[in-house]
């Protein structure tokens, strides 16, 4: 999983800003930004994250990549995703979890497996999407959560009882 603080030096470095720099173009501290940067402090607020981001000219896919790594959800967009009007159809796309190399061969069958999310695959990004539109009510936005959780438990339940037999 790609630590906060790692990105934000990256993007920094790449900006060319010394860290006293950035911290007075976003107005924060140099010691705040120095202990985030150095991974003593959690990402700042989701808000400080995107003008961090703006400053840094971050593309769409990095400014998504910060926003994970900050806690936050990427930036809702516009779905590409054409509807399927055939709904069983809308539950076959691949994987969007991609099982780290370092960890394959050390990962006993009882440890979870590390997974990093492929914030490029269009399910993850709908799924996001939803969740974090501001438009759909509250209450509804908590239900397809639900819905969501439910889903992957049933699916996880039935990959565990196939291997079993």
């Amino acid at each position: 999983m790609i630590v906060f603080c790692t990105l934000l030096r990256e993007f920094r470095k790449r900006a060319r800003y010394t860290q006293k720099e950035l911290a007075q173009k976003i107005a924060m501290s140099f010691n705040h930004l120095n202990q985030v940067e150095n991974g003593k402090r959690s990402a700042p607020r989701r808000e400080k994250v995107m003008a961090l981001a703006r400053i840094l000219q971050l593309n769409e896919e990095e400014t998504d990549r910060f926003l994970i790594a900050g806690g936050y959800a990427p930036e809702p967009r516009e779905s590409k995703i054409p509807l399927i009007s055939d709904q069983s159809e809308s539950l076959l796309y691949e994987s969007p979890f991609e099982e780290k190399e370092s960890q394959v061969a050390s990962v006993s069958s009882e440890k979870p497996r590390q997974m990093s999310i492929d914030i490029s695959n269009p399910i993850i990004r709908l799924v996001a999407e939803t969740i974090s539109d501001t438009t759909i009510q509250e209450d509804q936005r908590k239900q397809i959560e639900r819905e969501i959780r439910s889903f992957v438990e049933w699916q996880r339940y039935r990959a565990k009882r196939e291997k079993r037999n």
